[in-house]
């Protein structure tokens, strides 16, 4: 069954790109050996998983069906010094992404090379956390779970996490 990547719905990145952003990255055999539908389901999951992330401001257009481009409140100084954008129904000072940062498409890219690199192991990570799991032992590796952080909010990449550091939420006000 073919998978059907469709950027803007339902992920950030054509598969055309993503293999041309892996050609120039070493450590990427997972995604070497994947198969093109594997490929796209990588990156379908890697939109998903971003799209759970907390970010700064709001989706650029309220109908969008992911989470980028974004706005952000600026204020009305930023609007004189960097000529902002005006949206009209938000108001001044508002600053709109007119598309997808190369920078997003480049983490989805790193976080389905993670997907495909971990395969099952991190499903069976995910599974232990969300059954109350805080640790466990095998042999002689042990791994511990931070408590209290949800299955699904962490992402495999740190490159991922990295990449779109600009744009995660520190503390987010409860209105």
């Amino acid at each position: 069954m073919a998978v059907t990547l469709t950027v803007s719905t339902n992920t950030y990145i054509s598969l055309a790109d993503a293999k041309t952003y892996a050609a120039t990255h070493l450590y990427v055999d997972a995604w070497t050996a994947a198969t093109d539908d594997n490929k796209s389901i990588a990156l379908i999951m890697a939109t998903s998983k971003i799209d759970r992330q907390k970010f700064r401001g709001e989706k650029a257009n309220y109908d969008q069906a992911l989470n980028f481009p974004r706005a952000f409140y600026m204020g009305n100084r930023y609007n004189r010094k960097y000529g902002l954008k005006i949206d009209n129904v938000r108001g001044i000072g508002w600053y709109l992404e007119s598309e997808v940062s190369q920078i997003v498409k480049n983490a989805v890219c790193e976080e389905a090379f993670a997907i495909l690199k971990a395969g099952a192991t991190a499903n069976k990570r995910s599974e232990l956390r969300s059954q109350g799991v805080t640790s466990f032992t095998l042999g002689s590796l042990s791994e511990t779970y931070v408590s209290g952080m949800s299955v699904g909010e962490k992402l495999l990449s740190l490159e991922a996490k990295q990449l779109l550091s600009k744009y995660l939420a520190g503390v987010v006000p409860i209105c």
